[in-house]
């Protein structure tokens, strides 16, 4: 089993959400009971007040949603499989810690807003209902969603050759694109884009499962029971079980186009520049872009969510992230980004005080420190690997000048510089090769 943060992370780890974390952590120290460790699951010393609701499968919601399942859990959720009584579909229940604030209902109603009516293909989930209930740990706000298959990320790890098909790659990489450029014209920015949280729909038949079939096809939930390592009996605060959550993915050579449906997920840190400025980034560190870095004080903007975007789409036609790697800090991911994009602009390489361990006065990587160039990422990542497990080939010379064109506009050091996404769809690798993708397979879908 695979934990829902890699599958369907509707509220993951950020760096916001890190910091309450931190917080309730603390909160907790000096007086929250231990537990014996139980692998795959959500921090159990969470099941506090302010914390995490305890939830058993079976347990009913609002009189309608009754649970079947656990999807996963994020620094601040928990996320089951739920059945709606009432109208008999699967759908996603996020639970979130108590008394905790976020205004993801209210982009997703605006991001839904004024269309004349749901297109199935809608790269947003669509919230069905959201309403409070109150427990034991406090008062808890719950968002009831379409559920998905997985992450594109979860998709990637789960995968030996950890690339999509090429046609699937580019079509992709075209739905990504439009749903930033559609979340960008309502004014928002996501500020915390990465590919977990980038799902993959489920099926339609997936729908028509009765709940014996979904176990019998995805297998039981199977409580693990809590136990206090003192041996004491358990507080009301926390569940008497746990579980691991379900695996409904696949791996990424499994993902063929009419499976390539995306929704982009995980609002909780999203916001409206034009009503509040904002300074801090949410993304995992291999795809913040570097304004956050060296410009502290400088609110940001929509060009934040492009350079993440330009990690998302090299991930997705490549093997490995374009940046990154495991324990990687943040001077090593400037390091890198140098090496691939060339110097830093003048303040900011005088601004970076650790640049001596990667480089010399005059900025010549020093050999040992060295991380590859742009072309050697490009043949390493994307080509060796497409022609070498057959999936789709690899690029031909000129949509690799195309693809390279483009993600290094997107990945231009000054914000300003950088194209909207608008523009990123009008660039020649989209306009020749990921749209025209995306529309044969929307076609053939509709046949």
């Amino acid at each position: 089993m695979r934990n829902f943060l890699r599958q369907i992370p509707y509220q993951r780890l950020t760096s916001k959400n890190r910091h309450f974390s931190s917080n309730f952590s603390r909160m907790m120290m000096t007086s929250r009971p231990t537990y014996e460790f139980v692998d795959e699951v959500e921090d159990i010393f969470r099941y506090a007040v302010g914390g995490f609701h305890p939830v058993r499968i079976g347990d009913c919601y609002h009189d309608r949603y009754r649970v079947v399942h656990k999807l996963g859990h994020g620094a601040c959720a928990t996320i089951w499989l739920a059945r709606d009584v009432r109208l008999r579909k699967y759908v996603a229940l996020k639970i979130g810690m108590a008394d905790r604030k976020t205004n993801e209902a209210a982009i997703l109603t605006a991001l839904e807003k004024d269309k004349p009516a749901r297109n199935r293909n809608s790269p947003f989930p669509l919230l069905l209902d959201q309403f409070s209930l109150t427990g034991p740990n406090g008062k808890h706000k719950c968002l009831v969603m379409e559920a998905a298959r997985c992450s594109l990320a979860a998709s990637k790890e789960a995968s030996w050759i950890r690339l999509f098909h090429l046609k699937t790659a580019r079509i992709l990489s075209a739905q990504i694109t439009m749903a930033i450029h559609q979340m960008h014209s309502k004014g928002y920015i996501h500020n915390d884009l990465h590919l977990g949280n980038v799902l993959l729909q489920l099926s339609c038949s997936f729908a028509a499962l009765s709940e014996e079939q979904l176990y019998s096809q995805f297998g039981w939930p199977i409580p693990q029971a809590v136990v206090r390592e003192d041996k004491a009996r358990l507080s009301p605060n926390v569940p008497a079980y746990v579980y691991e959550a379900v695996w409904l993915g696949m791996p990424t050579e499994d993902v063929a186009i009419q499976d390539a449906k995306i929704m982009l997920s995980d609002f909780g840190v999203a916001f409206m520049p034009s009503k509040e400025s904002r300074l801090q980034s949410n993304t995992p560190i291999n795809v913040r872009p570097p304004e956050t870095r060296f410009e502290h004080n400088t609110p940001l903007t929509p060009a934040s969510d492009i350079w993440s975007l330009a990690c998302m789409i090299w991930d997705i036609m490549a093997q490995r992230p374009l940046f990154g790697e495991i324990l990687a800090t943040s001077d090593m991911m400037t390091s890198q980004q140098v090496n691939a994009l060339g110097v830093l602009p003048r303040d900011w390489w005088d601004k970076w005080n650790a640049r001596s361990e990667f480089f010399t006065q005059d900025g010549t990587p020093i050999e040992s420190r060295r991380t590859p160039s742009w072309s050697h990422r490009f043949e390493r990542d994307i080509q060796e690997p497409r022609r070498e497990n057959n999936l789709g080939g690899s690029l031909d010379i000129e949509e690799q000048q195309a693809f390279t064109c483009m993600l290094q506009s997107m990945l231009r050091y000054q914000p300003a510089n950088r194209p909207t996404a608008e523009e990123v769809l009008n660039t020649e690798w989209m306009r020749r090769y990921a749209l025209p993708e995306l529309e044969k397979a929307s076609v053939v879908g509709t046949e």
